[in-house]
């Protein structure tokens, strides 16, 4: 990021939400702040308008397929029911492993306007974003969530 455009950003800290957001003054848009210890190695992440896949990571810096930038160039990916598909999740007839035995779908909450994940009929969290569906699927289950781009 150039300090032309940065000059048009103001961070700020959410304490309701415990997040880090971004908000551009020229656009008047808010885009979540990624955080290292949110990402993990097979989450899918955008960077410069393209979807890549994280391959290493540390705490300044996202390691793709052909290089690396820093996580601040990174922004994450709008949950939808489009990536719903990509991911696979709802079509699993159950997970059965040494870590979970279940079914887990994903839904589009329309009283709070979020999806939520559901082990069976019971919601446990709502979530934004690709990398927070992957993320829950990996701690329920112990299993990378791949999703082809």
């Amino acid at each position: 990021m150039n300090d032309f455009s940065q000059s048009f950003k103001k961070r700020r800290f959410d304490s309701s939400s415990g997040r880090k957001e971004t908000t551009s003054l020229c656009l008047n848009q808010t885009l979540k702040v990624m955080e290292a210890q949110e990402l993990r190695i097979g989450n899918v992440v955008n960077y410069r308008g393209k979807q890549i896949v994280i391959t290493a990571i540390n705490e300044k810096e996202i390691y793709y397929k052909y290089g690396f930038a820093s996580i601040e160039d990174h922004s994450p990916i709008q949950l939808t029911a489009v990536w719903i598909d990509k991911s696979g999740v709802n079509y699993l007839n159950g997970i059965h492993n040494d870590n979970f035995s279940g079914i887990i779908t994903v839904r589009y909450n329309t009283f709070v306007k979020r999806y939520e994940v559901l082990m069976g009929t019971i919601s446990i969290r709502f979530i934004d974003y690709v990398h927070q569906l992957q993320n829950i699927f990996y701690e329920l289950t112990g299993e990378t969530l791949n999703i082809k781009l």
